[in-house]
């Protein structure tokens, strides 16, 4: 009978087994496609993070995933799309914003997207855990890198295999290594030798110098080495995933825990609600309300991430109890006061001291918490919940709607309003800080300001002349470069 239970706990789920062979056999299609991917992926992304060409390498990779998938004999189907239709909005996004955050933000995200989507393709894991498909993807990201030379063993391989049979392909793909350095040193030689013939290298890829040659060659090798690593990573997984059950911790262990963080919380949510959200009861000696109310705020926000791991814990490493789930409850239900007392008190302080992209993006994880707390506790009373892809979309919704509406665009928009737009405007910080981002409501405000302020914006903000010389190409055409390059406050 415990053999039985044991059995019923334990399930093994695997990367369909690809033997070497499979890889090597396919090498036509692995290798010239990754040849070809690095090509596009150095025109696209050389000295550019954040245009046009980029959005469209994103299009492109996700389509080159399919690509290869489908010719491998993969199978997709409606759940799929989601993965998709995240990665499409967040790579359009990088022609929307020249905000850095944003950017980074937009590139982890379309990485996790990408590997997660093909991780639902190879694998079934319709019974991971949250923490399973976290690990999975991490794991990948970061293990891949031990195949980044198997595109020159692979083709040794395919070569031995190959050579009474078909060689076309391979001295394709062999001419278009050589021809690489060659083209390069060509474009440099030609682009010295005309003048009009430069200028469309320089409105491509800038100066083509000795260093550019470089950086290109460096661009393009890794691009090459890395997408064929990937490929191969995900389908000649030797380590199988191995996935139990690991809810095989003693309940009372969490228990006991809870109940005492549940006593501790109960009594500081009660305060919560009469001191600050009723506002009575007797306060110590030397505190206003405000003051009062703007303080501990981080550690607020820290204890409500606190409890967000330890709901996790409980739902992925405990077994099921109905003790557990009740205290699972409170603390939750307790999480959700204090978000409301933190989400209180940043209103407070930003109405003291205006608005910032930092106070800005506090507020979007005070919105995100309240979307995983919700999901965790959803998972507690229903086990076949697939918290990671609601957690995977409701974060990706949460953050495109702040990325779209640009972090930098509102805070320069809420302190111009009406309610903190005076002489006193700290523009010194939205020049230096926002940046062409804000640029938008800073023209609107100038173009409704009186004369003396207007003559003191000048002074923080560049004139179009002053500007121009960093006019945008087709490669990095950005939405907000071109808002910020053709207008002017002067």
């Amino acid at each position: 009978m415990e053999m039985e239970n044991q059995n019923n706990i334990d399930e093994i789920i695997v990367i369909k087994p690809v033997v070497r062979e499979r890889v090597v056999n396919n090498y036509e299609l692995l290798g010239f496609g990754s040849i070809l991917y690095g090509l596009v992926y150095t025109f696209c992304m050389y000295r550019n993070f954040c245009g046009l060409a980029t959005t469209l390498l994103v299009y492109l990779t996700f389509a080159y995933g399919f690509f290869i998938l489908k010719k491998l004999g993969y199978s997709f189907n409606k759940k799929h799309i989601v993965y998709g239709v995240l990665g499409a909005l967040l790579g359009a996004n990088l022609m929307f914003t020249l905000d850095y955050w944003v950017l980074f933000v937009d590139y982890v995200a379309i990485l996790l997207v990408f590997v997660s989507g093909v991780f639902s393709v190879v694998c079934d894991n319709t019974g991971w855990s949250f923490t399973d498909h976290v690990w999975a993807t991490v794991k990948h990201i970061f293990s891949s890198i031990t195949e980044v030379f198997d595109i020159f063993y692979d083709f040794g391989e395919y070569n031995k295999e190959k050579k009474s049979k078909n060689g076309t392909v391979k001295y394709i793909i062999l001419g278009l290594v050589v021809a690489l350095p060659l083209v390069i040193l060509v474009v440099i030689l030609l682009s010295g030798a005309d003048a009009v013939f430069a200028q469309y290298t320089n409105d491509l890829f800038g100066e083509v110098d000795f260093g550019t040659v470089i950086g290109l060659a460096f661009t393009c090798v890794g691009a090459v080495l890395g997408s064929y690593a990937w490929i191969v990573h995900f389908l000649n997984e030797e380590d199988y995933i191995v996935h139990k059950d690991k809810r095989t911790a003693e309940p009372v262990i969490l228990i006991t825990i809870g109940i005492v963080l549940g006593i501790v919380y109960v009594l500081f949510c009660g305060i919560q609600i009469v001191y600050l959200f009723a506002g009575v009861g007797e306060l110590p000696a030397g505190y206003t309300y405000a003051t009062y109310a703007r303080e501990g705020f981080f550690q607020l926000l820290f204890v409500c991430l606190l409890n967000l791991v330890f709901v996790l814990v409980g739902i992925s490493r405990f077994k099921e109890n109905i003790v557990l789930k009740v205290i699972l409850t409170i603390i939750t239900g307790c999480t959700y006061i204090m978000i409301a007392s933190s989400a209180y008190r940043m209103y407070l302080y930003i109405g003291e001291y205006q608005l910032s992209v930092l106070r800005l993006w506090v507020l979007w994880t005070l919105v995100w918490l309240v979307f995983m707390m919700t999901g965790a506790l959803v998972n507690v009373y229903v086990g076949s919940f697939s918290l990671f892809r609601y957690s995977m979309v409701a974060t990706a919704s949460l953050y495109l709607l702040l990325a779209f509406a640009r972090p930098a665009y509102v805070v320069a928009e809420y302190n111009l309003s009406d309610k903190f737009a005076t002489e006193d405007v700290d523009f010194a910080y939205i020049r230096c800080d926002l940046g062409p981002d804000a640029y938008g409501p800073v023209l609107d405000y100038y173009n409704n300001a009186s004369d003396e302020v207007k003559e003191h914006m000048v002074s923080y903000f560049p004139s179009y002349d002053e500007r121009q010389e960093n006019k945008s190409n087709v490669r990095n055409f950005n939405i907000s470069r071109f808002d910020y390059y053709s207008n002017t406050i002067r």
